[in-house]
């Protein structure tokens, strides 16, 4: 390596600058496939209005959802990790940028010599102090673009760190609701094996005046175990369901979360917005965005560093035979040093790092059309799904209510002598079904509405 004088440097570096560049490309993360006006589903049509609204969470007025989403972003692993990761972008973004400015070092140092034959020669002390200077010159703009990716990685994990907020409220929401839910199918089931507790009765009551045979004894005892069993099948779902939240939490799976005795109803339909908005509010595919910008100063970054570096190293410092001769100006000296080194073989090294960046390059390019188009699709799905579960629920409600109607008539043709007991069972199994389906299409409603509010990006 040739030392060279600083004004030769300077001209040396103008002149290369006139023959080698390294272009600043700015990516586009335009979307491939074509994007709506409006949402295609029926659903968005019914709820006019300029875009989702923060506080999407209030609109269930839960105050035990509420305190439980709190607590869950305080303690929630998943989430923590997403905040330590915001800390080590950021601590990547300050070291990346700290190359852009020299670096200074402060060394003291002692000796002391001497011969072991004492009597040829004395020791020698002395202390010395210097203040050493290096300083990479960014002529090309290879720092600055690793410190542009490294700043554009930390907004990607902020909102990384912001759509797991999100989905985590979400995914608490629906693991209150499913707890709800279970609660409620396990109450039906319980209800369920009462009656036939009481059909069993009606039927012995009969069997010992001689009305019926020890047949239909027999099917009622059958029905009654089947219903046991269900029951415990709801008890073990609602147990597994509360766990489920607690773990959630953060807590010790204890099955012991206070959670409400219904389910909310569901709120009025939600003004979705036009689909170009999600692309600019949703965290996820606005970190995938920033990965893309991140990319490709990575690459300009690998690009620059096959061009010629300049640095300059500089020292002031003092030696003495003690520390009150440091200050002396006799002691003290200067130097600086200027050095311009050129890549000249490294079998591929730098090449092959141009070649992987340009590799991510593609794969970020296909991460944000990946993310974008899954949004979409999450979105189209919660608001058909929202519409479709609408009419079903009305279909189960209509056929519940028949359903407890026609068991009655059963029942009381039974007792009349004028019908058989496999018509009332048959009955009550219909109208237990229809019920917990019910319940089950009340809790897919709900579900819908939270994957629609995650989905378009909306404030809880």
């Amino acid at each position: 390596m040739k030392r060279l004088t600083i004004p030769t440097l300077i001209a040396l570096t103008a002149f290369l600058s006139n023959c080698t560049t390294v272009q600043r490309e700015s990516p586009s993360t335009a979307p491939e496939f074509d994007i709506p006006a409006d949402f295609r589903s029926i659903a968005a049509q019914e709820a006019p209005g300029s875009g989702l609204q923060p506080g999407w969470l209030e609109i269930f007025n839960d105050t035990k959802l509420n305190a439980l989403v709190k607590e869950v972003l305080v303690r929630n692993f998943d989430l923590r990790i997403a905040a330590a990761k915001i800390e080590a972008a950021a601590a990547l973004a300050k070291q990346a940028g700290a190359d852009l400015s020299p670096a200074v070092i402060l060394a003291l140092q002692g000796t002391n010599q001497g011969n072991m034959d004492s009597a040829l020669s004395e020791d020698i002390s002395s202390v010395g102090v210097s203040l050493d200077i290096a300083w990479e010159l960014d002529v090309w703009g290879r720092i600055r673009s690793g410190q542009r990716a490294a700043i554009e990685e930390l907004v990607a994990a902020k909102m990384d760190y912001a759509y797991a907020r999100l989905s985590l409220v979400a995914q608490t929401t629906k693991a209150y609701f499913l707890a709800i839910e279970t609660l409620r199918q396990q109450q039906l089931a319980e209800n369920n094996v009462a009656n036939y507790v009481k059909t069993l009765e009606i039927v012995k009551a009969f069997f010992d005046e001689g009305m019926v045979s020890v047949q239909d004894v027999y099917l009622v005892r059958s029905e009654k175990a089947v219903a046991e069993d269900a029951l415990g099948n709801a008890q073990s779902a609602h147990l597994q369901a509360l766990r489920s939240l607690e773990t959630l939490l953060g807590r010790y799976p204890s099955a012991a979360v206070d959670i409400a005795g219904d389910l909310p109803g569901l709120p009025a339909p939600v003004p979705a917005g036009i689909p170009s908005e999600v692309l600019e509010r949703r965290p996820d595919i606005i970190a995938a965005e920033r990965r893309v910008a991140a990319a490709f100063d990575e690459t300009r970054e690998a690009k620059a560093a096959r061009l010629p570096s300049i640095d300059l190293t500089g020292s002031l410092g003092s030696v003495s035979d003690g520390l009150s001769d440091l200050t002396n100006p006799a002691n003290i000296a200067w130097n600086v040093v200027s050095s311009l080194m050129f890549p000249f073989f490294d079998a591929g090294r730098l090449e092959g790092r141009v070649e992987a960046a340009e590799a991510f390059q593609k794969q970020a390019l296909a991460d944000y059309q990946k993310t974008a188009l899954a949004a979409f699709g999450e979105i189209e799905t919660a608001l058909s799904n929202e519409t479709i579960f609408r009419r079903r629920a009305e279909s189960l409600k209509i056929a519940y209510k028949h359903a407890r109607l026609a068991e009655e008539i059963s029942i009381e043709k039974y007792k009349m002598g004028e019908g058989e007991l496999l018509d009332v069972l048959q009955l009550q199994r219909s109208t237990i079904s229809t019920q917990s389906a019910y319940l089950r299409m009340e809790y897919d409603l709900l579900v819908q509405r939270v994957n629609l509010y995650l989905g378009l990006g909306g404030g809880f």
